[in-house]
């Protein structure tokens, strides 16, 4: 099985970049309280994820990848760890915290990801053929998920 790959550009990335998180925030503005306490990834977790801590953990793998296009440092909690570990450690971080703080970290590092993006140089999107959906973290993985918390509210409630 072959994989496509593509030349991206700086604004190609930040045209994804923006869309995904219209579509996501779109769906956000929508829920309601109750909302953010149906379940997601309930067979595949270790724990039984919210809606809630599915942003979270969108909105934490998109600061990662902010950071790593950025060639930054990520928090030092994270540096060398397994994906599965920081999954967790990003429930463990966000899931005492509101549905509001969630939401106002989600549109901060979306802001700040948009930043990042608008002020690197063109080489940094350009240099090489990549997955179609890179950076995924910006693009594929939000989608992924956005859809996973879509489904979540369709469905009728489950118990906790």
């Amino acid at each position: 099985m072959s994989r496509a790959f593509t030349r991206h550009s700086k604004r190609s990335v930040i045209a994804r970049t923006e869309r995904q998180h219209r579509a996501l925030d779109r769906l956000v503005r929508r829920l309601r309280p109750s909302d953010f306490r149906r379940r997601v990834f309930d067979d595949e977790a270790p724990v039984a994820w919210t809606v809630k801590d599915a942003l979270a953990h969108i909105t934490a793998w998109k600061d990662a990848g902010r950071r790593s296009l950025a060639r930054q440092h990520q928090p030092a909690e994270f540096r060398g760890t397994v994906e599965s570990k920081r999954n967790l450690q990003v429930y463990e971080h966000w899931r005492h915290r509101s549905a509001a703080e969630v939401v106002a970290a989600h549109r901060a590092v979306h802001r700040e990801t948009m930043a990042t993006l608008r002020a690197l140089p063109e080489d940094r999107f350009s240099g090489l053929a990549r997955h179609p959906e890179w950076p995924r973290l910006l693009d594929g993985h939000l989608a992924e998920h956005r859809e996973r918390i879509a489904a979540a509210i369709r469905e009728p409630a489950r118990g906790r």
